[in-house]
């Protein structure tokens, strides 16, 4: 009994770790390199093929949301629409946004990655609610296309965020160029491969009684 116990303790802390180690996994998004237009949605896959999301272009003016064109560019990911001579995030008008869904998978976003074309502070939520807990960050402007990766502050995983030109301001102006996130794509393997060894630890036992 007191092996069997012993066993079983061992097989749920390999479980356990398992899960932790996974928890600590980043997956990259690559958004750069595109031509144009792509549609309202688009669906990108992290550099390893194993994470996948939908992006979609928004546009927010007062409390209403409206979906729009998403272009990926060369620089990045972008918002267009009609009577906007701009293809950028950028809040001249009404607030652009990109929604990015991950599906059924919760994820923290770790960063961001911008291509400024003018000042580059941010908006950024997560979760169900549209304009829920908001986040602003201001960042250091920049022209051309010239890269910024942001380090964003801790919100818990979700999987809806939304990346605004920052609401509020009028001189915002970027792409998406890439984003880093952590994640957890097959939580339950684990518990599976934990399972298995409990099963193989009662089958021992079980041989064992029957043996004595």
């Amino acid at each position: 009994m007191k092996q069997r116990k012993t066993l079983t303790r061992a097989a749920l802390t390999l479980a356990f770790l398992s899960v932790s180690v996974a928890e600590a996994a980043t997956y990259t998004f690559d958004f750069s390199g595109g031509n144009g237009s792509i549609g309202n949605t688009a669906t990108f896959t992290d550099t390893t093929g194993t994470v996948s999301v939908d992006a979609s272009g928004w546009t927010r003016s007062r409390s209403t949301n409206d979906q729009v064109s998403l272009g990926q560019w060369e620089p990045g990911l972008g918002v267009q629409f009609s009577g906007d001579n701009s293809h950028t995030v950028d809040n001249s008008g009404p607030d652009d946004f990109v929604l990015f869904d991950f599906g059924s998978l919760d994820v923290t976003v770790e960063t961001i990655t911008l291509a400024r074309y003018g000042d580059a502070d941010i908006s950024y939520s997560s979760g169900s609610v549209w304009d829920g807990n908001l986040t602003h960050q201001n960042n250091r402007g920049g022209s051309g296309g010239s890269e910024l990766t942001i380090a964003l502050s801790s919100l818990a995983p979700d999987s809806l965020w939304r990346f605004f030109a920052k609401i509020g301001d009028r001189d915002d102006s970027f792409k998406i160029s890439g984003m880093t996130v952590s994640a957890v794509p097959l939580p339950a393997a684990a518990w599976l491969f934990g399972s298995a060894v409990l099963g193989f630890v009662g089958i021992g036992y079980r041989q064992r009684s029957h043996a004595s």
